[in-house]
This record gives structure tokens, C-alpha cells and sequence, in this order.
């Protein structure tokens, strides 16, 4: 190092020889300024070292830095240590014994290189691909490739150098994201997500077919505007409630279509929660179950009209079995007296008999007409029919039909 007349000091080369100058030993010194080479070296160190600190850098990421030739087979002629990742050692790759072109995906491979021949043909430098790797294991793994082109002293194409980023489980985990949400939007169930205020943010295409609105007509609004009135206070502070706790609720609404018809819908909500287990959102899953309550209640008046029909059968059957008997019982009585009669052909009282035996039947016959009336008409299958009657005829007739029972009774009308 030497110090010029300013004081500034520089880098210096100090060249010295002893030579003899007409007979004295004199030492000759050249001085040569180092200044800018010391400056290239300590240039080349740091770079040399940002190097190694970005490789590094590299080394402990999912990352692989790669540095190969543009020829035909891409041979690698720098790759990072973790390249390990892929199966693969750095010297398997540096020596040639493995090309990059031999990792692509054969699948991917065609298109990759066509890529890389229309950026070098439209003079790009940089770029991103997204690309399969085959492993040396064979596994398949998704690879982001951000790459840069270098050019010669004469312009030509020389390098490719570049950073792969493993996106494979990126990858998976997006495929299984639009798996989830084509599974929201084509979902049979309208689905609703609202904010912790109740407000919705999202909507899927089931619900604007039930309910009528569209997306933008019920965002950020609350799902009040459904309803109909006839849910209470009380279950709507039961249903907050069980949400806030991240509990499940579950239950029906009779809810109101934009165009002002009521439905029924069976509806699941609960919160989503965050990795910290705070809940973020509310989910609602809910089913249109209209027409399954509308079958439910004409289950259930089916059911009534049932026991209605089972109770008239059963109060049919005990009319017959008890006030049919003592009729029926009148006329066996009167047709036996008058088979004796017959047989002893003792003929004073036949007619007489007869007589009473048509009566008995007549009445007899009324009496299960009049059931069988009363049975359609228990069953609402009696048309109406009005006539005008003579109430005072119709009691004597009923007191007639009714007559020899009550007399068997013991009962005096």
C-alpha cells in the first residue's frame, strides 16, 4: 500500500532489482498501480459470496437452482446441493450422466421446449413456466420454473439459469380448493356464508333458484329478509346462541320468495373457524323441503281420515251387533210360531203372524238402510241432497223401527 503526495493511499505492485551503474550497485524499483485490480478481486469476493449465500439461501428452501447449456439436450452444468429433493445428486446432473431435458414430465416436455423456442424467438429473457418433474424414484412432482436467458459476447442464446420452486402440494391443494367450490356451486343444497354480523358474503346458485334474489340483490345483506314471520324470537336467539358457541343448530324455516310465495326449508348452520379455532364465518346448508312437508301433512291427514274411517267401522259393526239382534230376534221368534202353527195346522193366527213378520223385516230393512246412510255419511261420501220432510211423520216412523228393540229393552219411548 503506498501514499500519494495528497495523502490518499493506494494499491501498489513493488518490482526491485539491484543493477550496476558504472561500478555502483544502484537498486532499480517499479511501482505498478493495483488500485483497479484489487478493486475487480474484492468484486469477484463479494460476488463469489453472495454466491454462496443466496446457494445457501436455496439449499435450506423447497428450491433448486439450476444453470444449463441451450443445446439440444439441455445438459446441466450447475445445479444446487438440494437438488437431492428430486433423487438426483449434483453429479449426476453435472457430469452429463442426466440431462434436464431427461427429468421433464414426457407429457410436458414438447410444450416446455416450444415455450423456451418462442421466448428466445421474441427476445424474452425472463420467464415463468409450470411443469412436471419425474423424479429419480419416478415420482411425479409440479415444479414452478422462474428462468432467465443468457446471451454470448455475440448476443447468441448460451444459458438457461433458473429457480424450480416444488408446488406440488401448491398444486394438490388448489385442485382440492376447486374441487370444494364446484362442489358449493353445483351443490343440490342452497348455501349460504355470512360474516360473524350475519351479513352475507357468498351465495351459491341453489339458493338463487330457491329463494328468488340474485347474488347481488343479498349481499351483505342479513337472511332476515326470507323470513315470514312465523319463526319465534325465542328460536332465533336459541339458533345465535349454538352458532357463537360453535355449536351446530339445526331446524326449519318457513321462509318467503322474493316474489312472495312462503316455503319450508331444513337447515344446518354452524361457524367456520380459523387454524386458532375462532370462528371467522356462519355456514348455512339448507334443503327446499316444501314438498316433502306438503306430503308430510297429507301423510297425516290421511292418517285422521284413517282412525275417522277405523271408529265409524268400529261403531258400525257395534250398531249392527246390538241393535240389529233384538229385530232380527223378533222375526225368528214370529217365524217359528208360525212354522208350529203350520205343522199343527192350526191356520187362526197365520196371517197374523205373517203380518208381523213382513213389519219386522220392513223396519228391519230401514234400520241398516239408514246405517249405511249414516256410514257414507261419516266417511263424506254422502252427496248433499236437501229435501223438505214432515218432522212429526219422520219421529212416528223412527218410533215404529225402533220399537220392538226398545220394548226388549225395556225402554218406553
Amino acid at each position: 500500500i503506498f501514499k500519494k503526495k495528497s495523502g490518499e493511499y493506494f494499491n501498489g505492485l513493488l518490482s526491485a532489482e539491484i543493477i550496476n551503474i558504472n561500478g555502483e550497485e544502484c537498486l532499480i524499483s517499479v511501482i505498478n498501480d493495483l488500485s483497479h485490480v484489487k478493486h475487480a478481486e474484492l468484486e469477484v469476493k463479494k460476488a463469489y459470496l453472495k454466491a454462496k449465500e443466496l446457494e445457501a439461501i436455496i439449499n435450506r428452501s423447497n428450491s433448486i437452482a439450476f444453470l444449463w447449456r441451450i443445446d439440444e439436450d439441455w445438459p446441466v452444468e450447475y445445479v444446487s446441493q438440494n437438488v437431492d429433493m428430486l433423487g438426483y445428486s449434483q453429479e449426476e446432473l453435472i457430469t452429463g450422466e442426466t440431462s434436464y431435458d431427461e427429468i421433464i414430465h414426457p407429457d410436458d416436455k414438447q410444450k416446455v421446449k416450444a415455450d423456451v423456442s418462442e421466448y428466445k424467438r421474441n427476445g424474452t429473457e425472463e420467464y415463468i413456466q409450470e411443469y412436471r418433474i419425474i423424479t429419480k424414484s419416478g415420482e411425479v412432482r409440479w415444479m414452478k420454473d422462474h428462468t432467465w436467458i443468457r446471451k454470448g459476447p455475440k448476443g447468441t442464446y448460451t444459458h438457461h439459469q433458473g429457480i424450480l420452486q416444488d408446488i406440488t402440494e401448491m398444486k394438490k391443494a388448489s385442485e382440492q380448493i376447486r374441487k370444494l367450490s364446484q362442489a358449493v356451486e353445483q351443490s343440490p343444497a342452497s348455501i349460504i356464508i355470512t360474516d360473524l354480523e350475519g351479513n352475507i358474503e357468498y351465495v351459491n346458485p341453489k339458493f338463487t333458484s330457491i329463494s328468488g334474489y340474485s347474488r347481488e340483490e343479498v349481499y351483505l345483506k342479513n337472511p332476515r329478509i326470507l323470513k315470514s314471520e312465523t319463526t319465534s324470537p325465542e328460536e332465533y336467539k336459541n339458533l345465535w346462541m349454538n352458532i357463537a358457541a360453535g355449536k351446530e343448530w339445526r331446524g326449519e324455516f318457513y321462509n318467503k320468495r322474493k316474489n312472495g310465495e312462503n316455503y319450508w326449508e331444513a337447515a344446518s348452520i354452524s361457524a367456520i373457524k380459523n387454524e386458532k379455532g375462532e370462528n371467522t364465518h356462519y355456514i348455512a346448508v339448507k334443503e327446499d323441503i316444501t314438498i316433502r312437508k306438503a306430503a308430510s301433512l297429507k301423510l297425516k291427514q290421511s292418517e285422521a281420515d284413517l282412525q275417522i274411517a277405523n271408529a265409524t267401522k268400529d261403531k258400525f259393526f257395534s250398531i249392527i251387533a246390538h241393535d240389529l239382534r233384538a229385530p232380527f230376534n223378533s222375526i225368528f221368534g214370529y217365524t217359528k210360531i208360525l212354522t208350529q202353527q203350520v205343522q199343527q195346522k192350526n191356520y187362526d193366527q197365520v196371517l197374523e203372524y205373517a203380518e208381523i213378520i213382513e213389519q219386522s223385516t220392513g223396519r228391519t230393512f230401514n234400520l241398516l238402510t239408514n246405517l249405511m246412510d249414516w256410514a257414507k255419511s261419516q266417511s263424506g261420501r254422502m252427496n248433499f241432497n236437501p229435501i223438505q220432510i214432515d218432522v212429526a211423520d219422520l219421529i212416528q216412523d223412527t218410533v215404529v223401527l225402533l220399537n220392538d228393540t226398545a220394548v226388549q229393552k225395556g225402554i218406553l219411548f
